[in-house]
C-alpha cells in the first residue's frame, strides 16, 4: 500500500521550500508542486498521489499529419481560439507553441482564471513568448525561443478553471472548413496551416490550498538549476556521502558484482570513467542494480544509459540529471533502497571489458527523508527496434504499478520527425498525452538540431533521426496502475498523403522513472448504460428524457483504424437532457475514488455537476473537451472523474448523480462506466 503523500498540493506562494543545498536528512514530506515541482531533484522518489497528467495540443484528430487543421479546440463566439480549457484545481507547467510563421499582427493570447469574464494575462502572444514580456516570464532557460517555435515553464495554478487562447487564429479565418480531413497528398493541401502547440499540465484530486495564478514566481532557482553551463555537475550538497571506488574486468559471458550495499540507504550519484577504445564494448556491457531483492530495476547497457550514441559513439548526452562530458559519466538520479543494494555488471559481448572506473556515493542515513511507504524504486526502462513496425506504436515504457516517469533518452536512425507521442495512464483507451510531432515534443520544432539544455536536447541531429531527449520536469508523468508511453512509428505507407516519404527506422531509449510495482489503483466496479441487466444491478435512474444510443467506433491513439485496420468496439448507452443516477461498488479503505466514463466524443464540452450520495464534489465538476468534430468513426473517449476521499472514505458503494449543465446537443451521453478505487 502506497502511503499518501502529506501536503501534496502547495499554497503556491510556499513552493519553492526544500534547497538545492539540503542534505539527505530532512525534517517532513516535501512539497512538490510549483517551483519546487522545477527544483527539489533529491525529491523525486516520492510517489505522486492526487496528481494526473494531461495535454492538450493541435494533432490530427483524424489520424494523419495536418496539425495545424485541427488547431484550436473550440472557437468563442467572439473569434478567440480556445487552445486550454481544464476545470481545476491544477496547474499548467509548459507551453510550446509555433505561432510565427507568418503575421501575428494584433493577436493576444488571454488566459481566464476561475471563470473570470476579464483574462487576467491579454498580451500581444509573440511579446508574451519573448524576453520583452512585461511580466518577467520568458528568460532562459526556462523560455526559449527556437526555429520558428518557442516555449514557455512557469507554473500557471488555477483553483478552479483556466482557459487560455488566442484573440483570433494565426493568419486568418479558414475558409475550407468543409474540407476536413484532407485526404489528398501532402504537397496538394489547398490551405495548409503551420501553427501547433502542446501545452502539458497537472490536475489533482484535492486543491484546499491551491490558489490561483496572481503573479509570476520567483523562477531563479530555476534558472541556477538549469543553467546549460552546468551540466555535469553535482546536483545539490554532497557532503557525509561514501564513495566507493572499483575497477572491475569483466570477461565476455560474466557478470562482476561490485557492492552489495546492506540495510537502509539511498544512492546518490553514479561516476564511470571509460577508455575511448572500448566505448563500442559499453553497449554490450549492462548495468544491473537490484534493490531490496526484487527483479532487477536498472537493466541497461552502460552506453545507452549515459547517452552515447550507437551509430555515432563520439556524440554524446548531457543533461543535467545524467550523461556524459568526455570520457567521464554520471547520474545524479537518487536511488533509495530499504533492505538492500545490489550493483553489477554484466558482459554479454564477445570482449573483456578491463578499462573501466565505477564511483558509487551512498548515504544510510536517508529514514527520514525516504519513506518506504512514500517513495518508489529507480527504474531504468531499455527497449529497442530494429527495425520499427510501421503503424504500431514504439513504447518506452509499458508498465504496471504506482510512479511517474522523469523522462527519456532516445537514439533513432532513419525515421521521421512526423510520429506524435502517445501515452496512456491506468488503462484508459483514451491516451492522455498526445503530441503533435516528434521534435516538438523534445521541445523542438521543424526538425531536430543539436542542443544541450538541462532537460532537453539533441545530438547527431538530422530531421527526425538522432539522439533527442526531453525530461518530464516539472510535468512529470503520473500513474497510479499503468503506463504505455511511446510515440506512432510511420513508415513508406504512412502518414496517408506522404506515403513513400519516410522510413520505418530503427530505435533504441532508455526511459527513467520511479515506481513501485504495487499499483495504487484498482478497479471496484463496472456499470453498462443500455444494458438492462447491468442498469437494474447498479440502481440505475433516468431523469428527464432517455434516448437509447448505439455506436460502433474507434478511440484515438494506435487503435484508430487508420494506419492499421482493427474492429471498431460496439457499445450501447444513454443520452439524457437531466441526468442519471447509479450505485457502484468501491473498497473501503479507498483514499478517493476514479469515475471512467466512455462517451461519444462528437458531443463536445459535456458538462455536468455529480453528486456522491447527495452531497455535491465541489472541487470540480465533470467537463470533457476536445476539438469540435470527430472524423472516420474516431469517436469513442474515456473521461475520468476524480473524487476525493472526504467523500468516499470508509464506504462500500456510492450513489453518484450526474446533473448535466450544457453540451454541444444539450445532452449528456454515457455508454460505460468503471469505478476505481486509490488504495
Amino acid at each position: 500500500m502506497i502511503g499518501l503523500i502529506v501536503a501534496l498540493i502547495g499554497i503556491a506562494s510556499r513552493a519553492a521550500t526544500t534547497p538545492l543545498s539540503a542534505d539527505l536528512v530532512t525534517k517532513s514530506a516535501p512539497d512538490l508542486t510549483g517551483i519546487a515541482a522545477f527544483t527539489s531533484i533529491h525529491d523525486l522518489p516520492y510517489l505522486r498521489t492526487g496528481v494526473q497528467t494531461h495535454q492538450f495540443s493541435s494533432y490530427d484528430r483524424a489520424g494523419d499529419n495536418y496539425d495545424a487543421d485541427y488547431f484550436a479546440i473550440y472557437k468563442e463566439p467572439n473569434g478567440e481560439c480556445v487552445l486550454f480549457d481544464s476545470f481545476g484545481p491544477g496547474c499548467l507547467y509548459r507551453l510550446h507553441a509555433n505561432f510565427w510563421n507568418g503575421d501575428l499582427t494584433g493577436i493576444n493570447i488571454r488566459f481566464y482564471f476561475d471563470g473570470e469574464a476579464k483574462p487576467r494575462i491579454d498580451m500581444d502572444v509573440t511579446k508574451f513568448f519573448s524576453p520583452e514580456n512585461p511580466l518577467g516570464l520568458f528568460k532562459e532557460p526556462y523560455g526559449h525561443i527556437g526555429f520558428g517555435w518557442r516555449f514557455l515553464y512557469q507554473p500557471f495554478f488555477y483553483k478552479h478553471r483556466l482557459k487560455v487562447a488566442l484573440s483570433r487564429e494565426p493568419f486568418g479565418e479558414r475558409p475550407l472548413w468543409d474540407k476536413l480531413p484532407w485526404l489528398g497528398r501532402y504537397d496538394k493541401h489547398p490551405e495548409r496551416r503551420n501553427h501547433w502547440y502542446n501545452f502539458t499540465y497537472h490536475t489533482y484530486t484535492e486543491g484546499d490550498s491551491v490558489r490561483s495564478w496572481a503573479k509570476p514566481f520567483d523562477m531563479s532557482t530555476v534558472a541556477t538549476l538549469w543553467d546549460p553551463k552546468k551540466l555535469g555537475e553535482p546536483i545539490g550538497n554532497q557532503a557525509g556521502k561514501k564513495v566507493l571506488i572499483a575497477t572491475p574486468s569483466v570477461s565476455p559471458g560474466t557478470t562482476s558484482t561490485l557492492w552489495t550495499l546492506k540495510g537502509q540507504g539511498a544512492i546518490t550519484a553514479i561516476r564511470v570513467k571509460i577508455d575511448r577504445s572500448e566505448v563500442n564494448a559499453l553497449f554490450d556491457t549492462w548495468l544491473v542494480i537490484r534493490f531490496d531483492d526484487k527483479a532487477p530495476q536498472v537493466s541497461v547497457p552502460l552506453a545507452c544509459l549515459f547517452g552515447i550514441y550507437r551509430t555515432s559513439p563520439e556524440k554524446r548526452i548531457a543533461s543535467k540529471f545524467v550523461g556524459s562530458i568526455g570520457d567521464e559519466l554520471y547520474c545524479y538520479f537518487p536511488m533509495p533502497f530499504w533492505k538492500r543494494a545490489v550493483f553489477s555488471l554484466m558482459n554479454l559481448g564477445s570482449a573483456p571489458v578491463t578499462h573501466l572506473k565505477v564511483e558509487l556515493e551512498w548515504s544510510n542515513n536517508v529514514g527520514a527523508r525516504y519513506p518506504a511507504d512514500s517513495c518508489g524504486y529507480f527504474h531504468t526502462s531499455y527497449h529497442r527496434e530494429a527495425p520499427r513496425t510501421e503503424g504500431h506504436d514504439y513504447r518506452y515504457v509499458d508498465e504496471r504499478g504506482h510512479g511517474h516517469i522523469v523522462g527519456h533518452f532516445t537514439f533513432r536512425t532513419n525515421t521521421s520527425m512526423e510520429e506524435d507521442e502517445r501515452t496512456y495512464f491506468d488503462d484508459s483507451r483514451s491516451p492522455s498525452i498526445t503530441g503533435e510531432g516528434f521534435e516538438d515534443d523534445h521541445n523542438q520544432g521543424w526538425g531536430l538540431r543539436d542542443a544541450q539544455q538541462a532537460i532537453w536536447g539533441s545530438t547527431a541531429s538530422d530531421g527526425g533521426s538522432g539522439a533527442p531527449w526531453r525530461f518530464f520536469i516539472p510535468e512529470l508523468y503520473v500513474f497510479n496502475s499503468s503506463v504505455r508511453h511511446g510515440h506512432q512509428v510511420y513508415g513508406p505507407n504512412s502518414p496517408l498523403g506522404h506515403e513513400g516519404m519516410y522510413q520505418v527506422g530503427s530505435e533504441e531509449s532508455v526511459a527513467f522513472l520511479y515506481a513501485r510495482e504495487e499499483s495504487a489503483l484498482r478497479q471496484t466496479d463496472e456499470f453498462d448504460p443500455g444494458n438492462l441487466s447491468s442498469e437494474k444491478l447498479h440502481h440505475y435512474r433516468v431523469f428527464g428524457k432517455r434516448i437509447d444510443r448505439k455506436g460502433a467506433w474507434w478511440y484515438d491513439g494506435e487503435q484508430n483504424n487508420v494506419l492499421f485496420k482493427v474492429p471498431a468496439i460496439a457499445d450501447d448507452g444513454v443520452s439524457t437532457d437531466k441526468g442519471t443516477e447509479f450505485r457502484v461498488s468501491i473498497d473501503p479503505r479507498n483514499n478517493g475514488v476514479k469515475l471512467r466514463r466512455r462517451t461519444d466524443k462528437e458531443n463536445n464540452r459535456q458538462l455536468a455537476e455529480v453528486f456522491v450520495d447527495g452531497v455535491k464534489v465541489t472541487e470540480r465538476p465533470w467537463y470533457n473537451v476536445d476539438f469540435e468534430r470527430t472524423f472516420r468513426s474516431i469517436r469513442w473517449f474515456d473521461t475520468d472523474f476524480e473524487i476525493p476521499a472526504r467523500y468516499t472514505k470508509g464506504k462500500n458503494s456510492i450513489t453518484v448523480r450526474v446533473v448535466p449543465i450544457s453540451s454541444k446537443t444539450g445532452l449528456w451521453d454515457e455508454f460505460h462506466y468503471w469505478a476505481f478505487s486509490y488504495i
